[in-house]
C-alpha cells in the first residue's frame, strides 16, 4: 500500500513510491541520473525552486565539493541515511562503493544469516520492501521463507540501487581532517570535500583482525576476501575460526577440491540467530537501541560478550560434525594457504584515513568513539554510525535492521 501523499511513477513493469513534490525535479531531467555521479550536489529544493552545491577547482585542477553532510560509506547504514536526508530536504554527497560487503566480500554459494523482513534498505517512503520486489520478479515472499540467498539479495541491491534518488560517489574517502570549524576530505580520484558535518558509515573493511600467529605465513586470507578463497583449488588449506565465516569457507573450499583442515579452540555452537541469546531476548535486543543507549556502555558491552558467543546456523551441523577439528594450533608451515575466520575488532584508530590530530580529540570508550543519543562525538559536527557504536546501542547496530533507526535519529539531527 502506498502512503497517501506520495506519488508513483513507472519503473519498467512496477511503481516506484515517491515523496510528494517530486515533480520539481522534472527539469532536471529522469530524476537526478544527469547528474552523473555527482547526483548529491543536486537536491529538492524548498518552496522558489532548486538550490544546488556547486564545485570549484584548486590551481592544481583539483575538484573541490562543498556540502553541509559528507556521509563516508555506501552500505546499508550510509545509503539508508542518505534516503531520510534526502526526504528532509537536507543536501549531503554519500561517499563510498555501494553495498560493497555484499557485492564483494561474501560467499556467491551462500545464504545471509538474515530472512528478507530483516535485510531491506530503510527509506521513509518504503520504496524497497521485499514485496514491491517479489511482485517485479513475479515471484512470491515464500520461495525466500527462510535465510535470503546472496545472489538473490545482490539482485535485490541492482533493484534498490536503479531507483536511488541520488548517486553515491564511487570512490573511497583516504583522508579525512579539520578545517577551521569543517572538515576536508580528501578523495581517491584526488579530488576535496568541504563539509560542515561528517558522518562515518565505515562498515567493516578497517577492522579484519588477524591474530600475530598466523600473520607469519605467507599466503594468509582473511575470511573477509571471499573473492580470494573462492578461486583455491587443490590446496592444502587450514581455517581458523569458529563462526559463521569459518563454517562457510570450509564448506566452499571442500567443494572446490581443496584438502582442508579446521583448528576452532571451542566447540561451535550451532544456533540460528548470531548470538546465542534465546531468540525472544535477541529479537528485543534488536529493536531497542534507543533504550540500550540509556544504560551505562559497560552493562550493555560486557553482559552481550559474557553471555553470548559466535554461532553457526544448523544447516552446517551435518558437514562439520564429521570433520576433524584441531583444538591447539597446528603448525601454519605445514599449509599452503591459511584461511583466517577470526572475525573484526572495533578500534577507532584503524580508521587510518581519519587525520591523527582529529582522532586525538574524539573520546572513546575501550578504544571505540563515544557517542550521544544522536550518535554525535565529542567532536562537534562528528558522527559514527554501525558497529562501532555497539556498546552504546546494542548489537543490533552490527546487523542492517539497525540501520533504520539510526537513519532516522540522525536525519533528524542533521536536519
Amino acid at each position: 500500500m502506498v502512503q497517501p501523499g506520495i506519488h508513483l511513477r513507472r519503473s519498467g513493469s512496477d511503481h516506484v513510491a515517491e515523496p510528494p513534490g517530486d515533480d520539481s525535479l522534472s527539469g532536471l531531467g529522469t530524476g537526478l541520473d544527469d547528474a552523473a555521479g555527482f547526483a548529491p550536489l543536486f537536491y529538492r529544493g524548498r518552496p522558489g525552486g532548486d538550490r544546488r552545491i556547486l564545485p570549484s577547482w584548486t590551481k592544481s585542477g583539483s575538484m573541490v565539493k562543498k556540502t553541509p553532510v559528507l556521509i563516508i560509506g555506501a552500505g546499508p547504514y550510509g545509503l539508508s541515511l542518505g534516503h531520510f536526508l534526502h526526504a528532509r530536504q537536507t543536501p549531503f554527497l554519500l561517499v563510498g562503493k555501494t553495498m560493497e560487503l555484499w557485492r564483494n566480500h561474501t560467499f556467491d554459494s551462500m545464504k545471509l544469516r538474515s530472512d528478507y523482513a530483516t535485510s531491506i534498505l530503510h527509506d521513509p517512503y518504503r520504496r524497497y520492501s521485499f514485496e514491491r520486489f517479489a511482485r517485479v520478479w513475479g515471484t512470491s515472499l515464500h520461495r525466500w521463507r527462510g535465510r535470503l540467498p546472496v545472489t538473490v539479495f545482490r539482485q535485490y541491491i541492482d533493484w534498490c540501487e536503479r531507483q536511488f534518488p541520488f548517486r553515491p560517489e564511487e570512490q573511497y574517502v583516504m583522508s579525512l581532517q579539520q578545517a577551521g570549524p569543517r572538515f576536508r576530505a580528501r578523495l581517491q580520484n584526488g579530488d576535496e570535500v568541504v563539509a560542515d558535518r561528517v558522518v562515518v558509515a565505515t562498515g567493516i573493511a578497517h577492522h579484519l583482525h588477524l591474530p600475530p600467529e598466523l600473520s607469519v605465513h605467507p599466503r594468509v586470507i582473511h575470511s573477509y576476501h571471499s573473492t580470494s578463497i573462492q578461486a583455491l583449488q587443490n590446496c592444502r588449506v587450514l581455517v581458523v575460526g569458529a563462526g559463521q565465516s569459518a563454517a562457510e569457507s570450509l564448506a566452499v573450499l571442500q567443494n572446490q577440491g581443496n584438502q582442508v583442515e579446521w583448528y576452532a579452540r571451542t566447540p561451535p555452537v550451532f544456533y540460528s540467530e548470531p548470538l546465542n541469546l534465546p531468540k525472544p531476548l535477541f529479537d528485543l535486543i534488536l529493536r531497542l537501541p534507543g533504550m540500550l543507549h540509556r544504560l551505562p556502555p559497560r552493562w550493555v558491552h560486557t553482559g552481550l560478550n559474557r553471555f553470548s558467543a559466535t554461532t553457526i546456523t544448523p544447516d552446517f551441523r551435518t558437514a562439520l560434525t564429521g570433520m576433524k577439528r584441531h583444538t591447539l594450533c597446528p603448525p601454519v608451515n605445514d599449509f599452503d594457504v591459511v584461511v583466517a575466520a577470526t572475525g573484526y575488532r572495533y578500534r577507532l584508530e584503524d580508521q587510518s584515513y581519519l587525520h591523527s590530530s582529529l582522532r586525538r580529540k574524539i573520546r572513546t570508550y575501550s578504544g571505540l568513539p563515544l557517542v550521544n543519543q544522536y550518535f554525535a562525538s565529542s567532536v562537534p559536527g562528528l558522527h559514527f554510525l554501525g558497529a562501532m557504536t555497539e556498546p552504546f546501542f546494542g548489537p543490533s547496530m552490527k546487523f542492517m535492521i539497525g540501520s533504520g533507526y539510526a537513519a532516522r535519529v540522525l536525519s533528524h539531527a542533521l536536519a
